[in-house]
C-alpha cells in the first residue's frame, strides 16, 4: 500500500509529543501510530508505504532490498545520464532506514521504518522522501523542549543528513517534472517493485470510499482524537525555568503535579512548594 498525505507529524505510540514536536509548527498537524520507530515528518512529497504479511512473512530488510534494487534499476541516476552529480544507489542500512548516494557508504536518509506484530499479523511501514520541504521538515522535528523533558519514554534518533530522492532521479533535460507528477512516477515503481514479488497479483487503486469499510469510522476517530494524540502521551517532567520551575505531567495527557522555583524563607533555608492540581 502506498500513499501521500498533507503536512503532519507522526509520533510512535510510546513518544512525548513536546520532547518531539514544536507546539507551534505553522499549523502542521500531530498524529500518533500504533507502531514504534521515532517520530517523521509527512507532506505530500512523501510516500507512505506499508507492507502487510503474515508474522511468518514479514522481513523489514527483505521488503527494504526489494525496493532499494528496483528503484536504483528504474529510477536513480547512473554515470551515463550525465546529470552531473555521479553515481547515485539507494541502500539499506543496519537500522533498516534507506540511505541515498554515493556507493559503498550511502548518504543522506531518505526513508525510515516503523512495524507492528499483533495476532499472527505483522505490517511494516516506511517512508521514501520524493521532494518533501525540508524547512519544514527540520523546523517540526527541532521542539524546543527536547532538553528540558525528563521521561522513560523512547527518544527519535536524529538522522546525521536527510535528503529527497528527487535530485539523484533521472529526468530529461527539456522535460522539468513538478513534485506531484515525481511523486506519482516514484509511488507507480513502489508498487511495481512488490507486485513483481508474486505470481498472482493485481494493482488496486483506492478512491473516497473508506467510508464504507466496516468499522472504518470508529478507527479513524480514535485516532483524530485528543485523547489519543495527546492523552497517550508518556509521563514526562518538563522543566520551565532555569531556577527549579516544572510541571509533570502523567498519564492521559493531564497535569498533575506543579512545582515551583526554590525560594529562601525567613531563616535562609531553601524550600520548594508543591501543588496539585485539580
Amino acid at each position: 500500500m502506498a500513499f501521500s498525505k498533507p503536512q503532519h507529524v507522526q509520533q510512535w505510540r510510546f513518544s512525548s509529543d513536546l520532547e518531539e514536536f514544536p507546539s507551534s509548527s505553522n499549523g502542521i498537524r500531530l498524529a500518533r501510530r500504533h507502531s514504534g520507530g521515532g517520530a517523521v515528518y509527512h507532506d505530500e512529497g512523501n510516500i507512505n508505504i506499508s507492507v502487510l504479511t503474515t508474522h511468518e512473512g514479514h522481513s523489514r530488510k527483505r521488503n527494504l532490498q526489494i525496493l532499494a534494487h528496483f528503484l536504483n534499476a528504474e529510477l536513480l541516476c547512473r554515470p551515463s545520464d550525465d546529470v552531473g552529480i555521479g553515481t547515485s544507489k539507494l541502500i539499506a542500512n543496519s537500522r533498516d532506514d534507506l540511505l541515498i548516494g554515493k556507493p559503498p557508504n550511502g548518504g543522506a536518509k531518505v526513508s525510515g521504518t516503523a512495524a507492528r506484530i499483533a495476532r499472527g499479523r505483522a505490517y511494516h511501514h516506511f517512508t521514501l522522501l520524493v521532494d518533501v520541504g525540508m524547512d519544514a521538515l527540520r523546523h517540526s522535528l527541532n521542539s524546543p523542549f527536547k532538553d528540558r523533558i525528563e521521561t522513560n519514554a523512547s527518544r527519535s534518533v536524529p538522522a546525521k543528513s536527510v535528503g529527497n530522492l528527487a535530485q539523484h532521479i533521472k529526468r530529461s533535460t527539456n522535460h522539468l517534472v513538478g513534485t506531484e507528477e515525481l511523486v506519482e512516477k516514484v509511488t507507480d515503481c513502489v508498487l511495481r517493485a512488490f507486485i513483481s514479488q508474486y505470481e498472482s497479483s493485481k494493482l488496486v487503486r483506492w478512491g473516497g470510499e473508506m467510508d464504507k469499510l466496516r468499522g472504518i469510522d470508529e478507527i479513524l476517530n480514535n485516532l483524530r482524537s485528543d485523547e489519543w494524540v495527546y492523552g497517550k502521551t508518556p509521563k514526562f517532567t518538563l522543566q520551565l525555568m532555569d531556577n527549579g520551575g516544572a510541571i509533570c505531567v502523567e498519564n492521559n495527557g493531564l497535569i498533575c503535579e506543579n512545582v515551583a522555583p526554590s525560594v529562601e524563607d525567613e531563616e535562609g533555608k531553601l524550600k520548594k512548594k508543591n501543588s496539585v492540581l485539580d
